[in-house]
């Protein structure tokens, strides 16, 4: 396998581990799993932590890298002085059970002349290898904000449900008195049925998010794994940021600018000015997400007053209940999408976190 080809199978690994681990089609029981207790709880805090130290494909991926650095070095220092170096290595190479991958790579490695050559190839996949992890662990945070999307999403459509069932009783009143027609009976009934669709929808999207979570954490998705509240990130942590700080040590961690300094210098250049530009987007989205919180609180605020005034007027006889109902389905809405800026707060923040520590864009992560 030539030099070129070696490279180019090395950067796609760390897709594949995602590929491999996020559309599994059919849930399985994780291999290794005996050798962890179970969780029956987690916070989102220990993610990195847990899906680290238990994931598979983590787990799978480390050991792929030790194996290939470690095992035929050891095996090369151990050969006897007498055997000509190259076919030995060779044979090494041939019988080690390593992936194809990595026989090409240690082809390079260990190639007359080439060791440096193939130092970098390592250098190369142990970057692939390490940036593969932080991905999986990124993969597993984004599954657990988005649990509390899809229960924001069922407690919104929950609230609109008696709105919607009632309205559907009013028309049929309205047709009888001839106020209505089939049509507008028909309709509302449609809608109330799509809504009850909807909700169980949601419900069974919410459960399976339970189960992936479980495979993160390579355990059986039967657990019923309980899930605590995310993170506030407050005020402080925003403005308190230094961003011209956090770029000047980000930049010496950047997994591109790394893998570009085994490359070139003008290569390196290119790696530098892509990295400041995603980094510096990162900061500004942070930013935009922590005005777009504050403007939805506000909403939430004056919601809930609204809420409390139809409340009021409801008990003094002055509106109807499905007026009432409507008023908070509104809250409910208003609040789902304050629970929403929340979380894309959360997001940015952690984006940026990662930015930090050199994972921006163009790594896909």
């Amino acid at each position: 396998m030539r030099k070129g080809q070696v490279k180019k199978r090395i950067s796609s690994i760390s897709a594949g581990l995602i590929l491999a681990l996020l559309f599994s089609v059919v849930p399985q029981q994780p291999a290794y799993a005996d050798k962890f207790p179970e969780i029956y709880r987690i916070e989102f805090n220990d993610v990195e932590k847990l899906v680290t130290a238990r994931n598979m494909t983590a787990r799978m991926a480390r050991e792929a890298y030790d194996k290939a650095k470690l095992n035929i070095g050891a095996q090369l220092d151990a050969a006897d002085e007498r055997i000509a170096r190259q076919p030995y290595i060779e044979m090494i190479i041939k019988n080690s059970g390593l992936s194809e991958e990595m026989q090409g790579l240690m082809g390079l490695l260990f190639a007359p002349g080439g060791a440096a050559v193939g130092g970098s190839d390592l250098e190369t996949y142990r970057l692939d290898t390490e940036k593969a992890i932080f991905s999986i662990v990124q993969a597993a945070q984004n599954v657990y904000i988005q649990y509390f999307e899809t229960k924001d999403t069922l407690a919104k459509m929950e609230a609109q449900k008696p709105v919607a069932e009632r309205n559907l009783g009013i028309t049929n009143l309205r047709q009888q008195l001839g106020m209505a027609t089939a049509n507008d009976v028909a309709a509302a009934r449609q809608q109330y049925n799509d809504l009850v669709n909807g909700i169980s929808m949601v419900k069974r999207a919410h459960e399976t998010i339970k189960q992936q979570l479980n495979l993160l954490l390579s355990q059986d998705i039967s657990v019923n794994l309980q899930i605590g509240d995310l993170p506030l990130i407050p005020e402080y942590m925003i403005t308190t940021i230094n961003a011209d700080s956090d770029y000047a040590r980000a930049e010496g961690l950047s997994f591109t600018v790394k893998k570009m300094r085994l490359e070139n210098d003008e290569k390196q250049d290119n790696a530098k000015r892509t990295f400041k530009s995603e980094f510096y987007k990162t900061y500004d989205d942070l930013k935009a997400s922590w005005d777009t919180l504050k403007s939805e609180q506000a909403k939430y605020a004056l919601e809930q007053e609204k809420y409390n005034i139809s409340e009021l007027k409801y008990k003094l006889g002055m509106i109807s209940a499905i007026q009432r109902e409507t008023a908070y389905s509104s809250l409910v809405a208003q609040g789902a999408a304050f629970g929403a800026a929340q979380r894309n707060l959360l997001k940015a923040y952690l984006t940026y976190g990662w930015a930090c520590r050199g994972l921006t864009a163009s790594m896909g992560v």
